[in-house]
């Protein structure tokens, strides 16, 4: 959409006093003045305007009216009040993503202090095991039992410490695994909400944008029809002077006319 005023269109506007040149008397050749006299037409003196024949003066025109700088000065605070409006959304989008991470930081340190509290106390639960199968080999061993009693309970705990320290390393794979994933499906799916957020307010942004530039169009286009039949009007008021002032000239001229040939006949006589 320009900026063009109308009287600044492609197409020139034209004038509808200009009905083409008078002809020009020859040089010496005898014409009518204004005061009814006979003069020669290398001395005429200017002959009238359309301007001096009108009873009043014609009014402004009609495209010197025109609200550029208002609808300007419309679009540029709409603009504005758009920019504002996507700053204070992404400003809130951004407040509220730090608080869901805060949210989300927070929850991983409880899961994470959860997780530590659920594996002490299950090297405590094995420590204790662990405790009484020893107090319960001491046992035995002070009763002088075999040698080999002894060792295959050495063995025994042996193979249970290996079994508790395999345990115990599985526990915080999938501990550690469990963790990640919690970890990555939140991130995606703040991810993918922010994204969301971002689509519905451009699209809203979108949307306002197109129905500021709706209404503008149907204001210009009020306006130019507005201004057309003003024009409209002006011109039929143009070709009524130029009638008025072409009949008025007329009867000047019979008048001049019917003075000269009364004065002539007067001369002859």
């Amino acid at each position: 959409m320009d900026n063009e005023t109308p009287s600044q269109g492609s197409h020139p506007r034209t004038s509808l006093i200009r009905r083409g040149p008078d002809p020009v008397p020859a040089r010496g050749e005898l014409v009518w003045n204004e005061e009814g006299g006979v003069t020669n037409a290398a001395s005429q003196p200017p002959r009238a305007t359309a301007q001096d024949l009108d009873p009043e003066p014609l009014p402004h025109s009609v495209t010197e009216e025109t609200p550029v700088e208002v609808i300007d000065a419309t679009a540029g605070a709409l603009a504005s009040e758009l920019a504002r409006r996507r700053t204070e959304a992404f400003e809130r989008l951004d407040a509220e993503m730090r608080t869901r991470r805060a949210e989300l930081m927070q929850s991983m340190e409880l899961q994470r202090a959860e997780a530590e509290r659920r594996l002490g106390e299950e090297l405590r639960l094995e420590r204790e095991a662990m405790a009484r199968r020893r107090a319960e080999s001491d046992r035995l061993w002070s009763a002088e039992q075999p040698q080999n009693l002894a060792e295959r309970l050495n063995r025994a705990l042996t193979v249970e410490l290996v079994e508790t320290r395999r345990r115990y390393e599985a526990a915080e794979v999938r501990l550690h695994a469990e963790f990640e994933g919690r970890r990555r499906e939140e991130a995606e799916r703040l991810e993918t909400w922010r994204r969301s957020e971002r689509q519905r307010i451009e699209a809203e942004l979108a949307s306002e944008e197109q129905r500021f530039s709706d209404r503008l169009l149907g204001q210009l286009k009020e306006f130019e029809f507005q201004l057309g039949e003003r024009q409209k009007e002006q011109e039929q008021r143009l070709v009524q002077w130029w009638d008025e002032a072409e009949q008025l000239a007329r009867q000047r001229v019979a008048a001049l006319l019917d003075e000269t040939l009364s004065k002539k006949s007067l001369a002859g006589s």
